[in-house]
């Protein structure tokens, strides 16, 4: 199976996103842009199953739905790159 990647900072408050709602919202930019494929199941480095359930491509930060919550350091490297992948993940199968 094919794995996602997250910063291994990012994976307590995902894992719990998950748990929580069953799904999350990620941004992809660079070699990942167009990398993750709708309806396609990743395996999460923790061990969960998770679905493409939505994407969508965007250009500009002033387009990304959630940029009232990126940090300055996100949002620098979403205007570095231009162009990004908007991911909603949903969780299929959770590692116990």
């Amino acid at each position: 199976m094919k794995r996602i990647s997250f910063p291994k900072i990012e994976w307590p408050s995902i894992r719990r996103r998950l748990r929580l709602k069953g799904n999350v919202w990620t941004t992809r930019v660079s070699a990942e842009l167009g990398k993750y494929r709708k309806n396609s199941l990743y395996q999460a480095p923790w061990g969960d199953i998770l679905k493409v359930a939505k994407k969508t491509r965007l250009t500009g930060i002033a387009k990304h739905p959630f940029r009232d919550r990126l940090t300055a350091a996100q949002k620098k490297i979403i205007v570095r790159y231009g162009t990004y992948d908007i991911i909603r993940l949903v969780l299929k199968t959770a590692k116990k």
